[in-house]
């Protein structure tokens, strides 16, 4: 939500895309044609003005669309409008990495409005180690997973995001009992796919209703069962990519949600560690995979064009068993653990970096607050990460959870 600050200015806006974010600059006065806004997280954001006429400035009190920029009305105030009409060289800031007609992009992003620290969150009921999980409405829904005794659990854990608690769902039908499977979110539902039972690899391909508050299963995945598995959803498609039955598969399985049927014939890939540790996020039609390795190895996949791309690693912190989220048009590579093997220790991460898909490139995130971890589950309820189920060595293991508003990405254009 935007606070109605007021910033007195030697200049009048021309114009400014802030799309909703929260402005924690004081009223103050300014002497220059120049405004730095602080979003009171430590980022800062400089907007040039145009015109000589000294005016004030105040957030518009009129909800502005995705993308609105600001600009000021002939009574003095201002406005939300959309981006047209405006001056060659006007330097606009845009919620967007693609830009909008008739602009060029000059940087971004930068974040805003976005938490400065993790946040501890009610703690998972169940121990759950490597569990599957997706989110719905609000709520999160936590599967499976290894017991302490590492026996495959067949029960789940639903998390209401809203109300900070956990509660189960007493449903009919039968999930199998498996940890290191996948699950994907397609039409309000959640299916399950793949995993080890503990003893045996799976093929079951099971979907959650939660309205119904049942389990259902479907058309097994195809040729091998399988531990470790990427399930990303694309449509009416979840995509089925990697893991491993004691050797790494490449497969890139295709199942259609509306037929219950499998397409094996999309194009996988190698990446240069065991494919059953990777980890994977979708992000504006496109997937995105980390092999669990040391040296990172990070791929696209265009399910569009059915191609992959190797994408830059700069900036990346080599280590293994992070975990992916997508979230704010960034996909988050979050924790991880560097270990090089005995007499030396493990070393758990709390690191955070952010890829931006329109720059292809790392920057780092707050980690502020996070529990070093690694091998956590994570999902996104109204832009706000959540990473669960994490191991640390601690009395925390396997139940932690642990939240972060992801912001706002600002990204600067200039008219053409």
């Amino acid at each position: 939500m935007i606070s109605s600050k007021i910033l007195r200015l030697a200049a009048v806006f021309t114009a400014i895309v802030l799309a909703p974010l929260s402005l924690h600059a004081q009223a103050r006065d300014f002497h220059t044609q120049r405004v730095v806004l602080d979003d009171g997280n430590g980022n800062t954001t400089t907007i040039q003005t145009t015109g000589a006429a000294n005016g004030t400035f105040t957030v518009p009190s009129n909800t502005p669309n995705s993308g609105d920029v600001i600009t000021s009305t002939t009574s003095g105030g201002t406005t939300w409008q959309a981006p047209g009409g405006l001056p060659s060289g006007t330097v606009i800031m845009y919620t967007s990495s693609t830009a909008p007609s008739g602009y060029t992009l000059l940087s971004g992003p930068t974040i805003l409005s976005g938490a400065n620290s993790w946040t501890s969150e009610a703690a998972v009921p169940t121990y759950r180690n490597v569990p599957m999980t997706g989110a719905i409405n609000g709520k999160i829904y936590v599967v499976g997973g290894y017991a302490s005794s590492l026996a495959a659990l067949s029960s789940m854990d639903v998390y209401d995001a809203a109300s900070n608690t956990w509660s189960t769902d007493v449903t009919t039908g039968t999930f199998t009992g498996r940890a290191e499977g996948s699950a994907a979110v397609v039409g309000g539902k959640l299916y399950v796919m793949g995993g080890n039972k503990n003893p045996g690899y799976s093929t079951d391909n099971q979907v959650y209703d939660p309205v119904a508050k049942s389990w259902t299963t479907k058309a097994a995945i195809p040729s091998t069962g399988r531990y470790g598995p990427i399930a990303l959803a694309s449509g009416n498609y979840i995509y089925l990519i990697g893991g491993g039955n004691g050797q790494n598969l490449l497969n890139n399985d295709v199942y259609d949600v509306s037929t219950d049927t499998w397409n094996t014939t999309k194009t996988g890939v190698a990446l240069t560690s065991v494919m059953s540790g990777a980890v994977g996020a979708a992000l504006n039609g496109k997937f995105y995979l980390l092999a669990n390795n040391v040296s990172p190895d990070f791929r696209s996949y265009d399910a569009t064009t059915n191609t992959w791309s190797t994408l830059g690693v700069t900036g990346l912190t080599s280590r293994q068993s992070a975990t992916l989220a997508a979230a704010n048009g960034n996909i988050y590579a979050i924790g991880g653990v560097i270990s090089s093997g005995p007499p030396n220790p493990p070393q758990y991460l709390n690191t955070t970096e952010l890829f931006n898909p329109s720059t292809g490139t790392w920057s780092a995130g707050i980690s502020n607050g996070l529990t070093p971890q690694y091998g956590a589950v994570s999902a996104v309820v109204n832009s706000t990460i959540y990473m669960l189920c994490g191991k640390n060595g601690g009395a925390s293991n396997a139940t932690l959870n642990e939240s972060i508003i992801s912001g706002t990405s600002i990204y600067y254009y200039v008219k053409n």
